[in-house]
This record gives structure tokens, C-alpha cells and sequence, in this order.
């Protein structure tokens, strides 16, 4: 019991030190007023994307264990069973689409194809989060959904017209990195403490960053009216 407590600790921790939330919450568009969490999970980002609870929140996720917990903590109004290839909502649904560590975890052609959906249902904003480059990693907590399967670099999201801003170092995470090659006792606190560090430097280089944060503001031309309710 101990040791379980201890590890959520841990995993609480890596999770708020790593920036790339806070960011999100700081960049995300003001005018919003609606946001879709694609690949939603156990709901911890948007905790942090939207603390106030200003925007009406969406869930969309697969892992049907994730949106139980979800619900029972009521952290979206409305949540959706789903697979995030195949997501059910009308073109222009939303201000704010938000896909959170999600795209590395879908072959490559898939992602590209994902991202152009993504922008034909938001109105006014995507934001994806994802790793940068090589970032292996197999399925975790009973989830299969959790192994990742494509890499993903500054320069394929600028080549879509996404602003992208880096976090932390490159090397830090997946199996291969630090976090794994260090004694557990200290492998998450000063892997957070690195990351910190190194974000400031990063930013502005996000090939060299750990992870990356790729923003787009759709062009008020190709927004639609809202449908009517």
C-alpha cells in the first residue's frame, strides 16, 4: 500500500514538472468557449488546460476503465466511447481541439490523416502535445493502447503550420532513456528537476527538446458558423 502511494506520488509529480500542461493552459485560445480531449484518458491534463473550468469539456477516448474514472469524478460534461480514428462529431463542433500524447501512439500515416480531421473539427484552435523523435515505449497499466508506434519531429508539425515550442531534453523518457537507466528513488524527481532546467533553453529549439508542444490558429476564413443546438 506504501509503495503504491509513493509511485503515484512519483507519477503526479513527472507529470506537473514536465511544463507542457501549464503551456497549454497559457496558450490556449481565450475566445473558446468549448474544448474536445481527444484521447482524453484517466482526464488529468485538462485539469490543468482548463483549472478554472472555463470551457465545456468533451472526452473521447477508448479505454473504457479511463472514462469510468472519468465520470465518477465528473471532470467532463459530457464523455465519448470511442476510437480516436473514427471520431464521431460534425465538422466545426468545437473551439479547442486538444490531442495530448496521443498521435505518437498511431502509425505515422494514420497521425497525418488524424491531424487533418483534427483541424476539420475544430473552430478555432488544435493543440497537440507529443514526444519528439524516438520515445519507445509498450503498453502500460493493462492499456494497449499506451505503446507508442511513431516518431514525431519539430519539423513534420511545422511543415503543417503549427508554432512548436520544446520541453525539457531529449533522452530524458521512454524505455531507453534516463529515467529508465537510474535507480527508481531518484530516477523521477531528478529527471523533473532536468527537465525544468533544460526548458528555458529548449523552447525556442524544440528538435533538441524531449517533448514539444504544436499549436495552430485555424484562419477565420475556413471557420463555419456553430450549428444550431
Amino acid at each position: 500500500m506504501i509503495t503504491e502511494l509513493i509511485n503515484k506520488i512519483r507519477r503526479k509529480m513527472a507529470f506537473y514538472f514536465r511544463l507542457t500542461r501549464p503551456y497549454i493552459s497559457i496558450a490556449i485560445n481565450k475566445q473558446g468557449e468549448s474544448i474536445l480531449d481527444v484521447g482524453c484518458g484517466k482526464g488529468e491534463s485538462i485539469k490543468v488546460v482548463d483549472r478554472n473550468r472555463r470551457l465545456i469539456r468533451v472526452g473521447a477516448d477508448i479505454f473504457e476503465p479511463h472514462l469510468k474514472e472519468c465520470q465518477m469524478q465528473g471532470t467532463y460534461d459530457e464523455l465519448v466511447l470511442c476510437n480516436v480514428l473514427m471520431l464521431p462529431f460534425q465538422i466545426k463542433s468545437f473551439d479547442i481541439v486538444v490531442c495530448l500524447d496521443v498521435i505518437e501512439h498511431m502509425e505515422k500515416e494514420e497521425g497525418r490523416r488524424f491531424i487533418t480531421y483534427l483541424e476539420k473539427i475544430a473552430r478555432k484552435q488544435v493543440i497537440i502535445d507529443a514526444p519528439v523523435g524516438i520515445c519507445k515505449q509498450k503498453p502500460l497499466e493493462g492499456n494497449p493502447y499506451y505503446e507508442h508506434k511513431s516518431t514525431w519531429t519539430a519539423i513534420d508539425f511545422k511543415n503543417l503550420g503549427y508554432t512548436v515550442r520544446g520541453f525539457g531534453v531529449y533522452g530524458l523518457y521512454g524505455e531507453q532513456g534516463l529515467r529508465f537507466r537510474l535507480p527508481r528513488v531518484i530516477a523521477i524527481p531528478f529527471c523533473s528537476f532536468v527537465f525544468v532546467l533544460s526548458s528555458p533553453f529548449t523552447f525556442f529549439f524544440p528538435s533538441i527538446a524531449g517533448d514539444m508542444v504544436c499549436t495552430k490558429k485555424l484562419r477565420p476564413d475556413l471557420e463555419k458558423t456553430r450549428p444550431k443546438k
